[in-house]
């Protein structure tokens, strides 16, 4: 169960992604999100033993496409959009327009004059190592115009949604949470923490909801749900509803997610978690954090097969599962058999 929930403000809230753990993976106060929860449900054992990245923020998200959307604001102040050229001087000829490292043109006689051009950034210039370099003293996550410019195209394109822009001025907007989960059987509490990309104000008429800004390689339905259910965001907006609930004694019951897609033309769409799903996410919350919970105090962290054994106990076996052949066809769905049979060979 959740305790001494706390919401965190506009502005602090991407320094509290980004400030380092106070203590490493598989210690009592390292602080978890649904994420994690879901990558120790796969394997406990390559979730503690995986190293932190270096850069939370920039690495455990939001996306920049949500940074745009949910915090417009602040994107500058952590990230920078790489410049696609730099301006250097050069010698010109002011008659033919040659350049060369000579001060006067050997094909005009015009002696040449400096110019400034762009060039194409490259590191190996001065102008670009200066730029990195103040870049990275004042803490701001360095993006690659393309992939910028990509984020900005999802934005937009967030943003002309006609649902998605009415709903936008009456929203808060980016959220972190952060609690205390009490495991009953163990009687441990760790930390555990959540975001929320836009919040509906309250008085408005979706008080009720809470949003979260996903992207996703195809928001086809019948693909999306697939693609959710597998990476736990169900358990994720499970988490985010009961600690924003707990903060403040609130009543949010609708989960929203406002999907595009991470290629052009960038689509959107608008998701809505049912109650039925709502509560398989916080069964498997549930059952996710009381076995981190057991594993925190037992300090071991399983993996596939046994850790010791003899014979081919601690070797596990693979069978023929219904997937492999059902529907498949005699030859398992490879086509060179079947071609080979018809063709007579």
């Amino acid at each position: 169960m959740l305790t001494k929930a706390h919401a965190y403000g506009h502005a602090q809230s991407p320094e509290i992604l980004a400030t380092p753990h106070a203590e490493p993976r598989g210690n009592l106060n390292h602080a978890v999100r649904a994420a994690d929860l879901v990558q120790f449900g796969r394997c406990p054992w390559r979730w503690v033993a995986a190293p932190e990245p270096e850069d939370l923020l920039a690495a455990n998200g939001p996306s920049l496409t949500e940074w745009m959307v949910a915090a417009p604001g602040l994107v500058e102040r952590y990230f920078a959009r790489r410049p696609e050229t730099y301006e250097a001087m050069k010698l010109l000829c002011p008659k033919c327009n040659s350049e060369g490292p000579a001060k006067v043109c050997t094909k005009c006689g015009q002696r040449r004059r400096n110019v400034v051009v762009p060039r194409p950034w490259t590191s190996a210039a001065k102008h670009c190592a200066q730029w990195v370099q103040k870049r990275e003293q004042e803490k701001r996550r360095i993006v690659a115009p393309g992939e910028w410019d990509r984020a900005k195209s999802g934005a937009d394109t967030i943003g002309h949604d006609e649902v998605v822009a009415a709903l936008l001025p009456g929203c808060d907007r980016f959220f972190v949470m952060d609690g205390v989960w009490q495991d009953q059987a163990t009687g441990l509490e760790f930390p555990i923490l959540e975001t929320i990309s836009l919040l509906p104000r309250s008085g408005s008429a979706m008080d009720h909801c809470v949003v979260n800004v996903v992207e996703t390689r195809n928001a086809d339905p019948s693909v999306w749900e697939a693609w959710a259910y597998q990476t736990g965001a169900h358990i994720r907006a499970a988490l985010a509803l009961d600690l924003f609930n707990a903060t403040c004694d609130g009543l949010r019951v609708e989960h929203l997610w406002i999907v595009v897609e991470r290629e052009q033309p960038r689509l959107v769409a608008r998701r809505r978690a049912s109650r039925e799903l709502l509560a398989e996410g916080r069964k498997r919350l549930a059952d996710l954090a009381a076995a981190y919970a057991q594993c925190l105090k037992l300090q071991r962290w399983p993996r596939f097969e046994p850790e010791s054994g003899d014979g081919l106990g601690p070797w596990g076996p693979v069978d023929i599962q219904p997937w492999m052949t059902s529907g498949a066809g005699p030859h398992g769905g490879y086509f060179a058999p079947l071609a080979l049979a018809e063709a007579g060979g």
